[in-house]
Order: structure tokens, then C-alpha cells, then sequence
């Protein structure tokens, strides 16, 4: 188990002026576990921000597929979705190791004098 982590503030999506303090509980496995996919349809709003589809706070099957149903024409853009997007500031970098891309690997082999 790992440490706890410590307190950290992000964006406020419904108000810029008002951070939100995320604390997550310590004992925890030290990093992000998504939500299995099984039963997705009982679990709107989708994405690990929550950012498709709404919860409507109805438990019952018929709200579960309410939101099911507006989440998902929003994931294939039936509807527009909401107009969330953290962007950062600073510059950003994937690493992807050379035995997922092969044929690059090959190219930049070529290219090495």
C-alpha cells in the first residue's frame, strides 16, 4: 500500500475562481485504478472525470438507462458533449517504446549515421 498523498487543488470547471481541493486517502495502491467497464451502462457519468454523460441521481433501472442513454450519444456525438477540457501550460511528452511502433524504429535506425 502506498503513502498517502498529499492534498492538491485543480480546476473548477462550474467556477474558475473557486479551486477545488482534491484529498485522496492515504493506504491506498499509489496510483489510478479506472472503473472496470462491466455493467457501464449502470455507471453514467463515463470517463474518469466524469465529463460524458449525466448522472441524474436516479438509481432505479429506468434512470440508469436514462443516463446511459444520454451518455452515450454523447460519446459518439449524437450530442454535443460538455465543453470541458483541462489544457496545461506546460509543454508535454509521450514516451511510446519502439517495440509498440516498428516500423519507426526501422526509420530512425535508417536515419542514425
Amino acid at each position: 500500500m502506498g503513502p498517502k498523498v498529499a492534498a492538491f487543488q485543480v480546476e473548477n470547471p462550474f467556477d474558475a475562481s473557486k479551486p477545488l481541493t482534491i484529498d485522496i486517502p492515504g493506504n491506498g495502491p499509489g496510483y489510478y485504478r479506472p472503473p472496470s467497464l462491466i455493467s457501464l451502462w449502470s455507471s453514467a457519468p463515463y470517463l474518469h472525470n466524469n465529463t460524458v454523460g449525466n448522472d441524474f441521481g436516479d438509481p432505479s433501472v429506468a434512470g440508469r438507462m436514462r443516463a446511459f442513454q444520454d451518455g452515450i450519444e454523447r460519446m459518439l456525438m449524437i450530442k454535443p458533449r460538455q465543453n470541458i477540457i483541462w489544457r496545461t501550460t506546460k509543454p508535454s511528452y509521450i514516451n511510446i517504446p519502439l517495440a509498440y511502433i516498428p516500423e519507426l524504429g526501422m526509420l530512425i535506425d535508417r536515419i542514425k549515421p
